[in-house]
């Protein structure tokens, strides 16, 4: 509980999945071509709502989400334009862009393992956060290779 934020709402860190383009040196020129359409196909309006609409997912897309609001989705489904009010109550800010982590599924591992560890075998968390750091940081550095 921090009443500063009681006081004045920031908005939430967006997360959760997310698809990456990552270079290889064997790569052509039409690989990467086709991964652009394939994203952009992604974001046509219709695809994201649809998405949008079929996960539970926040719309990627200014599109999808107006399509989303168009259809009754948000009256239909009260409740389900929370995360996106929860994104966009402030203006944004560096903070709250968003986190580009390379590993990031690998690293939240790590550090729920840690503090799991730490509760079943009653290691210090600084033991248990340091030996997390070590093991995240090997991570940062494998995928700073690819």
């Amino acid at each position: 509980y921090d009443p500063k934020i009681i006081a004045k709402p920031i908005n939430s860190i967006i997360g959760g999945a997310s698809l990456w383009a990552m270079t290889a040196p064997n790569r052509s020129a039409a690989e990467y071509k086709g991964i652009a359409k394939y994203f952009a196909f992604l974001g046509l309006p219709e695809n994201d709502a649809g998405f949008s609409q079929s996960t539970g997912y926040v719309p990627v897309t200014h599109g999808g989400y107006q399509q989303d609001v168009s259809s009754g989705y948000y009256d239909k489904n009260p409740g389900a334009d929370i995360a996106i009010k929860q994104l966009a109550r402030q203006p944004t800010t560096n903070y709250s862009r968003g986190i580009r982590l390379g590993g990031m599924p690998q690293i939240r591992i790590i550090i729920e393992a840690a503090w799991e560890g730490a509760i079943a075998s009653g290691a210090s968390a600084a033991s248990v956060l340091a030996d997390a750091q070590t093991r995240g940081d090997a991570v940062i550095k494998s995928f700073a290779k690819t």
